[in-house]
């Protein structure tokens, strides 16, 4: 039995120095793919992610934040809960299933399915060596963001 995944979960460390070096396509897209591995409730895959490598939008986050290293990084990833795609196909078949996701039971699931794709794809960051972060402060101004 290997304890490779073990010990990387304990080494677990925030970085908030990055060097601003862009990732690679093929980078982005495995860990987008791991990220998308991760469990989901009810297959909702009640979230979006979103990939940021723009540096006037990141500095507009950073404006939100107040932390330097949403721009001074690679990329940076934002994740969200998001039924809109649930909302199109409600609208197609001519069902109506908003009290499902517009329900405290529906913030939950997008959150926890948000956190969970998030987590994968920061293993998969630390294994491939990268530092990671999360940060919450781009709640500071929902609107604006």
């Amino acid at each position: 039995m290997s304890d490779h995944v073990y010990n990387l979960v304990k080494k677990h460390h925030s970085v908030r120095k990055f060097k601003n070096k862009p990732l690679s396509e093929d980078v982005v897209k495995k860990l987008v793919e791991a990220g998308q591995s991760a469990s989901t409730s009810s297959f909702l895959q009640a979230y979006s992610i979103i990939g940021i490598d723009d540096e006037k939008i990141k500095e507009n986050l950073r404006e939100v934040s107040g932390q330097p290293y949403v721009v001074e990084n690679g990329y940076l990833f934002v994740f969200v809960i998001d039924y809109y795609r649930h909302h199109l196909v409600d609208q197609h078949a001519e069902t109506d299933m908003e009290n499902a996701y517009g329900s405290t039971e529906g913030l939950l699931v997008g959150a926890i399915d948000a956190a969970l794709v998030a987590e994968n794809i920061a293993v998969t960051a630390e294994d491939m060596g990268y530092g990671i972060v999360f940060l919450g402060s781009l709640r500071n101004d929902v609107e604006r963001v």
